[in-house]
């Protein structure tokens, strides 16, 4: 079965995306808000996840973004002057000169060609100019404080419990409730929307069955109740619009976050909506699209984005990022575990100091070397073999001239221990394998065998640094240990 990210990722293939997406947004470029003096987004899926430490304006770029449309007829719009709010305690929160950018998607002319609308907004002598160039489309921003529990409310629905008068009672729909049920792990019996009113004023209240007992918003908890209330608006909202949320994930449990990252996937696929929003949650960032993640980094010469960044990157600068001698990065789980196996062998102690994260391409490497270096943290990389090193960018190599893959299925140790321990011939295997990506040579094995397969890549780069000589294995060792001081 494919992987609903990858389908969602292939809907903004370039050719595609103005058929699927329509003048969705791009590219946005925020000089002089906040803590974002030149800061240039390009948008690489149809939902864009800011994650970072708190104070990286993640906030910021979610508030700009609400008021890049026209809203549709009937839908109050979001302007500028809704979020950067300038007063007696904030005399300066945007440069005089500042200025915001969004780029639209527009159709491919007959010549292949394709022009992209661009709008700017800048400061006029008393307010914010360049709106009515702008397109129109639903939009719909889920704040913080959007949603809030009925008790705490404290509306009619409430205050009045006991004397509202029940108007009407109409099921949600089967597949929401469905959806609902899915994300939150409750095996709803029933889901209906009342209308309640009193002396002329009126509510509208959820309520639920499950396990024999039905209970309203009034007694749900925060998580619960916002769930219903964020599904349902984005179910009902018209296909192509613009959503923003912040913090989606609070007062959600870990598996409930990861749910509901998933079905941001699935309803951006079924209505094309676009979708922006901030977390922190790995767990929701798990079900997203590579393409999606952007993690914002505040450093001296502002602020700084890794585009693509991984679950794993992420959620070490998230919380782990000071408790760290030295990050070390490396390609993928196979260099991993060979970098980790190499200082366990030769500096146990060293290794307990360190953390290994998984970086991607070479690219990606750079990028988060860079970035690691403007936050002042002690960090190396050590690529793949096929790659190159670059020692004075602290960019060192694994031993060999290929992919980790390749040399420890080449390597003698790996061969003998293969064939001892689990009776396959290495060889054999690698003509059955021709056809495959290295990358997917260790997922094989451990199917065939069968064996846990971080396990088997574990024990297998152990094998491997067998049979790279102590020299070469203890050059390594001491480049990534004078990185950390360096």
């Amino acid at each position: 079965m494919s992987d609903p990210r990858n389908i969602l990722q292939g809907l903004f293939v370039p050719e595609q995306r103005f058929a699927n997406f329509g003048d969705a947004l791009i590219r946005i470029h925020v000089l002089g808000f906040r803590c974002h003096q030149s800061t240039v987004v390009e948008i690489q899926s149809p939902i864009t996840a800011f994650c970072g430490l708190n104070g990286t304006g993640k906030s910021t770029l979610l508030q700009l973004a609400a008021s890049a449309y026209k809203n549709t007829a009937g839908q109050a719009r979001y302007y500028v002057s809704n979020f950067i709010i300038a007063g007696t305690l904030d005399k300066r929160p945007f440069d005089l000169n500042a200025r915001l950018k969004f780029e639209y998607l527009q159709q491919t002319q007959t010549d292949g060609s394709t022009r992209n609308k661009v709008v700017t907004l800048s400061r006029g002598s008393s307010k914010w100019t360049g709106y009515k160039n702008q397109p129109q489309r639903r939009t719909y921003l889920a704040g913080v404080g959007l949603y809030l529990p009925r008790v705490e409310e404290w509306d009619l629905a409430t205050r009045q419990a006991k004397n509202v008068i029940l108007r009407s009672t109409e099921p949600i729909k089967p597949e929401t409730r469905t959806i609902i049920s899915g994300i939150l792990g409750n095996a709803y019996d029933t889901a209906d929307e009342n209308s309640v009113g009193l002396r002329g004023h009126f509510a509208k209240v959820v309520t639920v069955g499950r396990d024999g007992c039905t209970y309203s918003e009034i007694n749900m908890g925060c998580g619960e109740g916002r769930i219903h209330h964020i599904v349902r608006v984005l179910e009902g909202l018209p296909d192509k619009s613009l959503v923003l949320l912040e913090e989606p994930e609070t007062s959600l449990h870990p598996s409930a976050q990861h749910q509901f990252g998933k079905y941001l996937v699935d309803v951006c696929t079924r209505k094309r909506h676009q979708v922006f929003l901030t977390t922190h949650s790995e767990y929701l960032l798990r079900a997203l699209p590579e393409r999606s993640r952007i993690f914002l980094v505040r450093t001296p010469s502002g602020i700084k984005q890794i585009p693509g960044v991984s679950v794993d990157q992420a959620a070490s600068l998230m919380a782990d990022q000071y408790r760290h001698a030295l990050h070390i990065l490396v390609e993928d789980d196979v260099a991993q575990a060979v970098v980790a196996e190499l200082l366990r062998v030769h500096d146990p102690y060293f290794l307990k100091t360190v953390k290994i994260s998984m970086g991607g391409d070479k690219q990606q490497i750079q990028k988060f070397m860079e970035v690691l270096s403007e936050m002042a943290l002690p960090a190396c990389a050590v690529r793949d073999g096929d790659v190159g090193a670059a020692p004075k960018d602290k960019l060192f190599k694994l031993p060999g001239s290929l992919p980790p893959e390749k040399e420890i299925f080449n390597s003698a140790p790996f061969q003998t221990m293969m064939k001892e321990r689990f009776d396959v011939i290495i060889p054999d295997l690698l003509v059955k394998l021709a056809d495959k990506n290295h990358h997917e040579w260790f997922s094989e094995l451990a199917r065939q065998i069968p064996y846990d397969y971080n396990a088997l890549v574990q024990i297998s780069a152990n094998e491997y640094l067998k049979s790279v000589p102590e020299g070469e294995r203890q050059t390594l060792v001491n480049l990534i240990k004078a990185s950390v001081n360096s």
